[in-house]
């Protein structure tokens, strides 16, 4: 067997050993890291299972179309929630598995790109994290690989005494290992995960008042459009008028006519306002009060549904912090921009 697998198994479990040591210390600045690491792991498993996957269905192409076209492959290289989709129908993780990998990859980007975290979260929710990620560890690993004739001494921490076995059954049973360490009771985790909804939303409504807007109606139409923009990029409205901007600053093909320029223009902007307003937007104030009254948290039964329910509303309330990040964004250069004209800039 390639010298590669049982390395990159041993590489692994170092990993997974260096995240539990730091979601045992109790720090959050350690927990957030343990979460970082463990997203990165997860990432790079389903990347590459998905690459061998793709590596299979090349190789009956001739006779077989492959399920998933270039696009979609491409789409894999810089898309977390794609390997999610092609690890889920892999088989390699479950339903369950695969709520857990989006609330961390979630609570990962706030924590590395905003520094966002919930102290009191994140070593809870990292544990959950631990458990999910060694799991698809030891199902990455099932590939009917044995070794024979080795010394790997540090397996015998994990019950693996014999020179040979199979990495099926050695990352099983650091799996096992390791998910043992790191149980975690439901009433904790549902006290720490309300906690966390219930900061957050404290959080955006201060940011809110803050503003000082005229209407609750102002600001719903801000969210709407920074929402909006954050999904469509203004690339899909503008190209055509863009083109004529090229075509002015270059003196490029036949010349723009000032009626031509005001045509596109209007049809340009008709074109993204009406975009605009049949667009449903999941970041408005009806929104945070649906997620400050929810008591689904409160009536999970198990980890599992605790999870689902988190998940809905940790992207509801991400929703919204972002588009309030841009709301804010354009109030500051909108004030800017009246002192300037004040001062006759």
């Amino acid at each position: 067997m390639p010298k590669t697998d049982l390395e990159s198994l041993r590489l692994l479990t170092e990993q997974f050993e260096l995240t539990r040591d730091l979601l045992k210390t109790a720090s959050p600045v350690q927990a957030k890291s343990a979460v970082i690491l463990l997203d990165s792991i997860s990432d790079t498993l389903m990347f590459d299972r998905c690459l061998r996957e793709f590596d299979r269905q090349a190789s009956l192409a001739a006779i077989q179309r492959p399920k998933y076209d270039p696009e979609r492959r491409e789409k894999i290289r810089r898309d977390y929630r794609q390997k999610l989709s092609i690890a889920l129908d892999l088989g390699l993780i479950t339903e369950h598995n695969a709520a857990v990998l989006r609330v961390g990859h979630s609570y990962r980007n706030a924590a590395y790109h905003r520094d966002s975290h919930n102290p009191r979260v994140s070593g809870l929710f990292g544990r959950i994290l631990l458990s999910t990620t060694v799991q698809l560890f030891a199902d990455y690993f099932d590939i009917g690989i044995t070794v024979g004739g080795v010394n790997e001494g540090w397996l015998a921490a994990y019950g693996i005494e014999s020179r040979s076995f199979s990495l099926a059954r050695a990352s099983s049973a650091i799996a096992a290992k390791l998910k043992q360490e790191m149980e975690t009771p439901l009433d904790e985790c549902m006290d720490a995960f309300e906690e966390d909804i219930r900061e957050r939303v404290a959080a955006i409504e201060q940011r809110i008042a803050r503003l000082g807007l005229p209407s609750p109606e102002y600001l719903d139409e801000g969210l709407k459009r920074a929402e909006f923009q954050e999904r469509f990029p203004q690339e899909m409205f503008f190209a055509e008028l863009h083109e004529l901007h090229y075509r002015i600053v270059k003196k490029e093909g036949k010349k723009v006519t000032p009626k031509q320029y005001q045509r596109v223009e209007k049809a340009t902007n008709d074109k993204l306002e009406a975009a605009i307003d049949n667009f449903t937007s999941t970041a408005s104030l009806a929104t945070l009060q649906a997620v400050k009254h929810s008591r689904r948290l409160a009536k999970s039964q198990s980890i599992a549904a605790l999870l689902k329910g988190y998940e809905d509303l940790d992207n509801k309330l991400d929703c919204l912090e972002i588009a309030m990040d841009s709301v804010e964004e354009a109030l500051d250069k909108a004030a800017e921009y009246a002192e300037d004209q004040r001062r006759g800039k």
